[in-house]
């Protein structure tokens, strides 16, 4: 919620203490969960792009989010209501509760929690896509997929992802993102 309304404010306006203090409050605030929940798909394969290919690790985040949502809720934009979902759902539904964001059903939620990161990427001038970046030829970042997919799969962030992962889904993940 802090982060839904204050880091536009910062990216727009570097001066805006009163956003700067309330992003480093969440940014502790991060730092305490992480410490006990740990982290997941998303942060294990941000460092393989970080280590491989020299992306910042909020970018590379950040281009994953979207990609690891819609993995780890096993909703994306074709997605219909369901008896059961994963648990991961009605998680990713709060948060896009707490962000105002339309959740009348569980995939509604997520999806809208997928816009609104997509959304927000394009505010930032965050890239969609790797191949927006202009840095990496083709060749090159699926030449890297199966060495990033085994080391994000043998990262220490991946055993506390909400949902269980295999290589093969790792390197699907790194194909929407080209």
């Amino acid at each position: 919620e802090i982060c839904g309304v204050f880091l536009p404010r910062c990216y727009y306006d570097g001066q805006d203490m009163h956003a700067r203090q309330k992003m480093h409050v969440a940014s502790c605030l991060a730092g305490l969960a992480f410490n006990t929940a740990s982290l997941g798909i998303n942060h294990s394969m941000a460092h393989q792009l970080g280590a491989r290919f020299h992306i910042p690790h909020g970018r590379a985040n950040a281009m994953l989010l979207p990609h690891v949502i819609e993995f780890n809720s096993d909703i994306n934009h074709a997605s219909r209501s369901q008896k059961e979902y994963l648990p991961a759902v009605e998680r990713y539904a709060s948060v896009a509760h707490v962000l105002g964001l339309s959740s009348y059903n569980p995939v509604m939620g997520v999806r809208s929690l997928v816009n609104w990161t997509q959304f927000m990427m394009k505010e930032m001038a965050i890239p969609m896509r790797i191949s927006e970046l202009k840095t990496i030829s083709a060749v090159e970042y699926f030449d890297a997929l199966d060495d990033m997919a085994e080391k994000a799969l043998n990262d220490s962030c991946t055993a506390t992802n909400p949902r269980p992962v295999t290589k093969e889904q790792i390197k699907h993940i790194y194909t929407k993102l080209w």
